[in-house]
């Protein structure tokens, strides 16, 4: 559900065990992934509904796994941006 992914290469020790301590407090997202929107670059993503539950789980991934968030946010230094929702 969080893109761009990590290339399978990158995919480690680590990795899964930074991803479990960020899920291991995490019980249930109350939302609805109901529309089909574009990030500019072409990336596509089901939207959800509301979006505040899942931008928090985005930030707890990105305060554990900087250097994946610093690979979303591309060469200019930003996240990328919702063209449609």
């Amino acid at each position: 559900m969080l893109g761009p992914f990590v290339d399978r290469s990158d995919v480690g020790e680590h990795l899964v065990a930074a991803t479990r301590d960020v899920l291991e407090p995490v019980r249930t997202l109350d939302l609805e992934l109901s529309v089909i929107s574009h990030f500019m670059g072409g990336l596509t993503y089901l939207a959800c509904e509301p979006t505040e539950p899942f931008s928090q789980l985005t930030e707890m991934f990105a305060a554990a796994l900087p250097a994946v968030a610093a690979a979303r946010r591309g060469v200019r230094g930003r996240r990328p941006s919702p063209v449609d929702r």
